[in-house]
């Protein structure tokens, strides 16, 4: 089963990953690593690529919180100099809805399939209400 490592600058990671436990229980499919303010990169990078490995048979799907970003920039490094080895996949733009999906879905589901609906829920998850409640008059 591929594994889902949400990363980000300084504790969104970590609060998601906790908000998300707390919503739905069981997270053991997911890791998280935070960016706090002056880590060192190198230290940053290995912890990531240490993640990553651990979960070579299955893959990651890679959660970012922000394109282009620090943390965003290290998994692209880590990913690419993995590319041949093991299968990950990067999506940006965490939000609690995608997370949420994502964590009730089936152990069976493929790392593509995964990242399938953590983008497709990610657009989903954000709504105008004003715009719902005058549709619903």
């Amino acid at each position: 089963m591929p594994r889902i490592l949400l990363i980000s600058h300084h504790n969104l990671a970590r609060e998601v990953f906790d908000t998300t436990k707390m919503i739905v229980g069981d997270v053991d499919k997911f890791d998280y690593l935070v960016l706090p303010y002056g880590k060192d990169m190198n230290e940053y990078y290995l912890e990531m690529e240490s993640i990553i490995k651990k979960n070579e048979k299955y893959g990651t799907l890679i959660i970012a919180d922000l394109f282009g970003g620090s943390p965003f920039m290290t998994a692209v490094k880590v990913v690419k100099e993995h590319w041949d080895i093991i299968d990950n996949e990067i999506v940006t733009g965490m939000n609690l809805p995608m997370i949420l999906q994502i964590a009730t879905e089936p152990e069976n589901v493929s790392l593509e399939q995964l990242k399938v609906i953590a983008l497709e829920c990610g657009k989903s998850g954000v709504l105008d209400f004003k715009e719902l409640y005058n549709q619903n008059k």
